[in-house]
């Protein structure tokens, strides 16, 4: 086993930080929560008077962003729609941005970020479910996965 070890590089070994899965690969990740962004600005997803038909055309859109998938704008990267749901309607205690860093950092509600290891594994689960398949899932603490899969 310890030759094993011995031949994976220096740089690769113990590289896999919780900053490395919050910094990767991925750009413009705000615009994975548009109804979140909404609901943080203007205190409501929907402007619109209820039962109204421009509410219903965006419920609708939103239900099918839930349930298909979203994807990014800009980037053309796509989410899956529980990935989405997460996003735009799951509030988590979260450690502001103001105190990342801190040795005693006060949570607060709020939508979670994007994280890529909940994007890698929602695409593995979807692909895995699809197959009939199973996953085995090692993960660090903190990233939220308890209410990342409570989330459907």
């Amino acid at each position: 086993m310890s030759e094993l070890i011995q031949d994976i590089p220096k740089k690769v070994r113990g590289a896999f930080t919780k900053d490395l899965l919050l910094n990767t690969y991925f750009e413009h990740t705000e615009l994975f929560s548009p109804a979140a962004n909404k609901f943080l600005q203007e205190g409501r997803y929907s402007g619109e008077v209820f039962n109204s038909k421009k509410y219903n055309i965006f419920w609708e859109q939103e239900k099918e962003r839930c349930i298909y998938g979203y994807m990014n704008p800009i980037t053309k990267v796509e989410i899956t729609g529980k990935h989405y749901f997460f996003l735009n309607y799951k509030q988590v205690k979260i450690i502001p941005p103001d105190q990342v860093g801190k040795k005693h950092a006060k949570r607060i509600t709020s939508f979670p970020r994007f994280w890529p290891i909940h994007y890698f594994y929602s695409h593995d689960f979807e692909r895995a479910k699809e197959n009939g398949m199973n996953m085995i899932v090692l993960k660090p603490r903190d990233t939220g996965f308890s209410e990342f899969m409570s989330s459907n």
